[in-house]
């Protein structure tokens, strides 16, 4: 039987920008050009509270709005709401494939599609889990359920599940018993020529006021997942041979305020630089200019500031969490330390500062890996030959 050509594409995404602030935004933006590019239609579905987007983004790329909800109903809501933009989309043969880019974003239309009021192939990525160890509020304590169980059913709903880790893979078979024939792993792409070395400006740390000493940069959400106060802890360490070190904190987050009296207890408040969110253009800058990068994460899907930080020259220091040897290779494309150990980390960064041609060497490498492997171009066709072998 001939094989249907792939003319359109429905993702489902609760925020779309042309202004990431999170992983999930890029994967979303990035994936939406690399389809757009290669002559796909994409009809992005989304919440219009948290859309923001220039007009002229892409002519293949189409925004359908949800119907404006009067209180923040989180993804299960939008994903409700999802549900009639998705039957126009289809009604009007604008798209082939309906992928959403989480389990909430997705129920919706799974529950559509057990009703069989929607008759279309469901794709949906998986970039992490709800699971007990990585609560950090109270709140997400008390929906851990509830999300728990929409995410079983959308993803025995969903024809085909991405997955952006090995690890995720294998957590989704032993939560939901989802056979493993049934999951594919796509890792996260960065644009390479977005995210460039040439984006170097020391003029940006001198408008900060952090001239002097080397530079470490911390890209995520302050959560306990991230290892924030990891770094902070190891940065009383660094601080005993080098003083004049700066550690620039871009993200907020629930523990927020808990690091920064972190930081002043350990001595070490003065070397650090809490930005809060950025733009785009600067923190393309960030990563170009410092002179490290560090994730010290306890748990992550593929996080792609770690792919960002690589494609913009600097060398990368990460805790061995889940897949991450996926990407960074210890002392080849990157450092790699023990979890949460604060002293380990503290003798990578210090390592890094009285070693620069080793940063140089580690920087150059990891560049031509992302380059190699981890391109959008390579990561749509990826997700092409899924919707056409669904079709």
């Amino acid at each position: 039987m001939q094989q249907r050509r792939l003319n359109g594409v429905c993702l489902l995404t609760e925020d779309f920008t042309d202004d990431p602030r999170n992983g999930v935004q890029s994967r979303i933006l990035g994936l939406s050009k690399g389809l757009a590019n290669k002559g796909i239609t994409v009809n992005i579905v989304s919440d219009p509270i948290s859309t923001r987007v220039r007009p002229s983004l892409s002519t293949n790329i189409c925004l359908w709005e949800t119907v404006k909800l009067p209180f923040d109903s989180g993804p299960l809501g939008f994903g409700l709401a999802a549900i009639y933009p998705v039957y126009r989309i289809f009604k009007e043969k604008k798209a082939e494939i309906v992928h959403g880019s989480w389990c909430g974003s997705t129920f919706g239309v799974a529950l559509a599609k057990i009703r069989r009021k929607l008759e279309m192939p469901i794709i949906m990525t998986i970039d992490d889990l709800y699971t007990e160890r990585r609560v950090d509020r109270a709140r997400e304590a008390v929906t851990l359920p509830i999300y728990r169980k929409a995410d079983k059913v959308a993803a025995m709903v969903a024809d085909r599940v991405v997955a952006v880790s090995g690890r995720i893979a294998s957590e989704m078979e032993s939560l939901f018993n989802i056979r493993r024939e049934k999951i594919s792993v796509i890792r996260n792409g960065v644009d390479a020529h977005h995210f460039n070395p040439k984006n170097k400006n020391c003029d940006l740390l001198r408008d900060l006021n952090v001239e002097g000493g080397s530079t470490v940069l911390f890209v995520g959400h302050l959560t306990w997942r991230k290892g924030v106060d990891v770094l902070v802890r190891a940065a009383r360490f660094v601080k005993d041979v080098e003083h004049e070190f700066k550690v620039l904190v871009v993200g907020t987050g629930p523990r927020n305020s808990e690091i920064e009296k972190l930081a002043v207890r350990c001595g070490v408040r003065s070397n650090f630089r809490f930005l809060g969110r950025v733009n785009s253009e600067v923190l393309r800058t960030l990563y170009a200019t410092v002179d490290m990068f560090v994730l010290p994460s306890r748990y992550e899907g593929q996080p792609i500031s770690i792919l960002e930080a690589m494609a913009s020259g600097a060398p990368v220091i990460v805790s061995k969490f889940s897949d991450v040897s996926e990407y960074v290779i210890n002392g080849k494309t990157g450092l790699v330390v023990n979890l949460g150990d604060d002293r380990s980390l503290a003798d990578a960064i210090l390592k890094l500062i009285d070693d620069v041609d080793l940063g140089k060497k580690l920087a150059k490498e990891a560049r031509k890996r992302i380059e190699y492997e981890f391109s959008w171009d390579t990561v749509c066709d990826k997700h092409i030959q899924i919707y056409e072998n669904l079709l």
